[in-house]
């Protein structure tokens, strides 16, 4: 990600939505939600369009440790 830095503009305010933007994505993530494809079920509909689109996304999948 880059961000660039206006004329007498501050990256605090910057900093601190990133870090609050993580603390929610973390506490979704605690609290079931799903982020990673390896985290949804085999015949979830996400897995089956990136088959559809992709035909070596299996492959992909069991080698990225995400």
């Amino acid at each position: 990600m880059v961000k660039t830095k206006e004329e007498g503009a501050a990256f605090e305010p910057y900093m601190q939505g990133l870090k609050d933007m993580l603390t929610m994505l973390d506490n979704e993530r605690k609290g079931g939600m799903q982020f990673y494809f390896n985290e949804l079920d085999a015949e979830h509909e996400a897995i089956q369009f990136t088959r559809s689109v992709n035909p070596n996304f299996d492959e992909v999948l069991n080698n990225n440790p995400y």
